[in-house]
Parts: C-alpha cells; sequence; structure tokens
C-alpha cells in the first residue's frame, strides 16, 4: 500500500517539474578577448568551424559581433550548417542598436531569436556575411568555448550571398562576427520529472487493484 503523504510528495515533484521544465542554461558559444581587429575588405561569409559533443546543444540565437557596442551598421544574414554544407538554421542580425548579450570578456554581440535549434553531436559552421567595409570582425585572442563545444577553425567565402564558409584563413586561428547562444538541458528536473511520473503512475495503478 502506498502512502498518501509519498503520493503527495510525488505529485509536488511531477506538477514543480512541470512548471518549470526546461531548465536551461544559457551560454555564448564562444568568448575571446580581442586580437587584431579589421574589415573583412571584400564582400564575403566570416566564420568558423565547431565540434559538438558528447551531448547534444540547443541553438537559441545568433550573434555578430558589434565592435563598439553602439549599433551594427549593416544587417547580417547568418547561419550554421553541417560540415557537409546542409543548413540547420539561419536568421538575420538587425542594423542598429538592437537586442544584445555581453559576454565575459566584455564583447557585446548583437543577437536575432531563431526556432530552438537542436544540434546533435557532430560538426558544423557558422558564417555571416559581411560586406567590404560595413562591421569590423577580429581575430580572437584568448577564447573559451561553452560546454560541449570544441572551436576548429576559420573559415570563410568571398561572394556577394550568404555562402557556406569552406576557405581557411591559414595562420589566423579564426574570424569572429558571427556567434551563436545556446543552452543545455539540466538532467537534474529531467530526473525530478521522472521520479513524480513514476510515482503517480504507481499510484493510478494501485488505486485500479
Amino acid at each position: 500500500m502506498i502512502r498518501k503523504p509519498m503520493v503527495a510528495v510525488c505529485a509536488v515533484l511531477f506538477a514543480a517539474c512541470l512548471l518549470c521544465m526546461p531548465v536551461r542554461s544559457d551560454f555564448i558559444a564562444l568568448e575571446s578577448t580581442l586580437g587584431a581587429v579589421s574589415f573583412p575588405g571584400v564582400s564575403s561569409t566570416q566564420g568558423w568551424s565547431f565540434a559538438v559533443g558528447p551531448a547534444a546543444i540547443t541553438v537559441t540565437e545568433l550573434l555578430v559581433w558589434d565592435q563598439f557596442g553602439n549599433g551594427l551598421v549593416a544587417a547580417h544574414d547568418t547561419a550554421i550548417w553541417t560540415a557537409g554544407g546542409a543548413l540547420v538554421v539561419q536568421g538575420t542580425v538587425p542594423a542598429g542598436s538592437g537586442p544584445s548579450v555581453t559576454d565575459g570578456y566584455g564583447a557585446v554581440w548583437r543577437s536575432v531569436d531563431v526556432p530552438d535549434t537542436l544540434l546533435t553531436p557532430g560538426n558544423y559552421v557558422i558564417g555571416s556575411l559581411y560586406g567590404p567595409s560595413d562591421d569590423r570582425d577580429f581575430f580572437f585572442g584568448t577564447a573559451t568555448t561553452g560546454p560541449n563545444i570544441t572551436h576548429i577553425q576559420g573559415l570563410y567565402t568571398t561572394g556577394l550571398a550568404l555562402t557556406l564558409p569552406s576557405s581557411p584563413f591559414g595562420m589566423n586561428d579564426s574570424s569572429f562576427g558571427p556567434n551563436f547562444m545556446a543552452v543545455v538541458p539540466e538532467p537534474g528536473s529531467v530526473a525530478l520529472m521522472a521520479i513524480g511520473a513514476a510515482g503517480l503512475a504507481l499510484y493510478r495503478r494501485k488505486r485500479k487493484m
């Protein structure tokens, strides 16, 4: 026989998890001190490749670096592709001083919300379209990546349209105009919800007997 207090505890845990799920920990994919700062020089898609793993992440926003923190000169089409070139998610970070996030080094990133997009373990590429002299990008100094993200290398492709960047920068580690926000669900809340659901299911089964 299941005691009523136990049923009540399970019900409270289940209800609490329904209200707060998913518990998410937001982070910027890559944060860095500044290295060299420059204009791209030609119309091009500037970006970098990265690996996701061992666990998946969910992309929630696409970002573009705002050098002076006072707004972007131009809008920037930005996207994430698989390493094989399949488009995963795309958005346009608007010109001006719209929504932004600030990383741990004080850099300001202008943002655009995108539908929550799951990146399963594997390799990906992010890129933003730049004009020859609209906004500046930078090569990182000291960099740190968020959970389950590993930076691989900087990439670019010249052209007037947003395109998968595929040419390595060579001596430079990476060019950072584009970035993204991501989340990882907290496993503790998932476990609590499972315990609560199991307790309620067991209680209902006992009542039918």
